[in-house]
């Protein structure tokens, strides 16, 4: 197969991969919420950012190298490469659709779970906030002025 059909898979396998990577993370995250694994948490979102910013590498890459490949005009014969490339691209494609959807939907559940968490965290901070009493001791002034009176 030509070279950079294979390098255009290989890139498009690691994408995959990474992406995968990333949906793993965040259920872990998710899971480690619930527990109240604030350790793990923190490690998994850590893991996330560090994945997300690979991704987005690998994005510019693979858009830097298409420019090229616009840029140079080559003229391309529908071979058998051409072919086996677009069936191995077709079904990469589809790997990453799915796991690109895995992600969204991950992504809306971790935002529940988190607005869940900001929410109790926010009931408890309200409890522990002593509440103004109803009725409050009179200033030490007001107390020795009726003690002066009798």
């Amino acid at each position: 197969m030509n070279q950079n059909y294979s390098n255009a898979l290989a890139a498009m396998e690691h994408y995959v991969e990474l992406v995968s990577r990333l949906a793993v993370a965040i259920q872990s995250g998710q899971e480690a919420l619930v527990r109240m694994d604030l350790g793990a948490f923190e490690r998994l979102t850590v893991e996330q950012e560090h994945l997300c910013s690979e991704l987005k590498v690998l994005q510019l890459s693979a858009e830097l190298a298409s420019d090229l490949r616009m840029n140079k005009n080559e003229e391309n014969s529908v071979s058998g490469d051409e072919a086996e490339f677009g069936r191995q691209r077709a079904a990469l494609s589809r790997r990453c659709m799915a796991m690109q959807e895995r992600v969204r939907r991950l992504n809306r559940i971790n935002q529940f779970f988190l607005n869940r968490a900001r929410q109790s965290l926010e009931v408890l901070l309200r409890l522990a906030i002593p509440a103004d009493a109803t009725y409050s001791v009179p200033p030490r002034d007001f107390a020795t002025l009726l003690a002066n009176e009798e």
